[in-house]
């Protein structure tokens, strides 16, 4: 990264202002900079003209100026680009100011990111209802295990070469009065997918996949049909990211990777909102314990 913010740098130096280096004090460096841009066509190119010349740009959004001259910033929803004027060269990475040791960028890309996060936060909620149908008609497919009455109902989507899923493990243990349903899923590649498909074909499904979580070796009962590939297309159109993520029978998600047996007790019963809660309560309290 840090090679490519100076490559961006060197060549803005290098095709806009040609000498613009030289110059010892800021008079002369603004006039060096000027005198290089003679000649050029700095005139800002339109969004129809990049998308045009460039069909791979054509989901820009905007383009703006930047204090190199001659060099445009053109933003999408998923990334920011440089294009000169002349449509005849496009850089991607990030624009530092090195004088200021500023990294120009970096603002526009918490934003987009912020954005993506809500966008992706109002999307799972509107998802929750189609989600909880899911849920129920794909039990099946999952590993399902009762503690106690198994009042509460706790979702998990888990794979086999997670290492917070092989953690989390531990945290469900002291939990009671709780149905677990494991969805596993195959994230983490083939190997997941291999020992996915030997924890269900187990005659213990449940011990399988808690061998798996300890690096035990699993002994299948024989040949039979998995559903780890199909659970794993389907989590991804639930926006699943990573693993473990954790649903409530409503459909409610909660996406904070590993977390303490209270707090995963609290989701199950409450949901995310007494959750988090319960998780900041934790952090105050190691806080005060040290």
């Amino acid at each position: 990264m840090r090679k490519s913010l100076f490559a961006l740098a060197v060549l803005a130096a290098t095709t806009t202002f040609t000498h613009a280096a030289t110059p010892s004090t800021p008079t002369a460096k603004a006039a060096a900079a000027t005198k290089a841009a003679k000649g050029q066509d700095l005139k800002a190119p339109t969004l129809e003209d990049i998308k045009r010349a460039i069909p791979e740009f054509e989901g820009a959004k905007s383009v703006s100026s930047t204090p190199v001259p001659g060099l445009y910033q053109v933003q999408s929803d998923q990334q920011i680009m440089y294009i000169t004027s002349d449509l005849k060269f496009a850089l991607s990475g990030r624009l530092m100011d090195i004088e200021k040791k500023v990294d120009l960028t970096e603002p526009l890309l918490r934003e987009m990111a912020f954005k993506k996060f809500e966008a992706d936060r109002v999307a799972a909620k509107l998802q929750e209802k189609d989600i909880a149908r899911e849920l129920v008609k794909n039990q099946p497919n999952f590993i399902k295990e009762v503690k106690g009455n198994g009042k509460d109902v706790l979702y998990m989507v888990t794979d086999a070469r997670c290492g917070f899923c092989q953690r989390m493990e531990a945290n469900l243990e002291p939990l009671n009065d709780i149905t677990i349903y494991r969805i596993p899923v195959a994230y983490s590649g083939p190997d997941s997918l291999r020992l996915g498909d030997a924890a269900w074909c187990a005659k213990d499904r449940v011990q399988a996949w808690k061998d798996i979580s300890k690096n035990a070796a699993v002994a299948q009962a024989g040949e039979c049909v998995a559903p780890v590939e199909d659970n794993t297309k389907m989590a991804k159109t639930w926006r699943v990211q990573g693993t473990p993520t954790f649903f409530r029978a409503n459909g409610e998600r909660w996406a904070q990777g590993l977390i303490s047996s209270e707090v995963v007790s609290v989701f199950a019963r409450k949901g995310e909102q007494a959750a988090l809660e319960a998780r900041d309560n934790e952090f105050k309290a190691a806080g005060k314990s040290r």
